[in-house]
């Protein structure tokens, strides 16, 4: 429109996360094992002394680096035999990869915080 002027226009604020939503859940120190393994996200959450961590995503190298070991960790115990790999649709709760260590049972999960060490 001719002679109009136009509004200024003033940067946009980002929207700030609904940090009240925190008060749902417990403080650090307080969180239980039973609490943390309940939590339902996608993000990676490490758990320790009663404390979470919400960890960063992981970048494009970080997963190419971690898609090289797994290479090298699968053709490792397929040449060998002393333990197999199981991906997480094999049942595994809360892992994202299982090792199977043969005459020792699940022993630990290298790509997830969340799986516990047994014997």
């Amino acid at each position: 429109m001719p002679g109009a002027t136009e509004k200024p226009t003033l940067p946009e604020t980002p929207p700030e996360p609904a940090w009240d939503v925190a008060h749902l859940f417990p403080a650090q120190g307080q969180w239980s094992e039973e609490e943390y393994l309940g939590l339902d996200t996608n993000r990676l959450v490490e758990f320790s002394d009663g404390r979470i961590e919400v960890l960063p995503m992981p970048t494009t190298s970080h997963q190419m680096v971690v898609a090289f070991l797994y290479g090298r960790l699968l053709a490792f115990v397929t040449a060998t035999g002393l333990a197999r790999i199981f991906h997480p649709s094999a049942g595994f709760p809360q892992s994202a990869m299982a090792l199977l260590v043969i005459g020792y049972g699940l022993a630990h999960s290298p790509l997830s915080s969340r799986a516990r060490p047994s014997r």
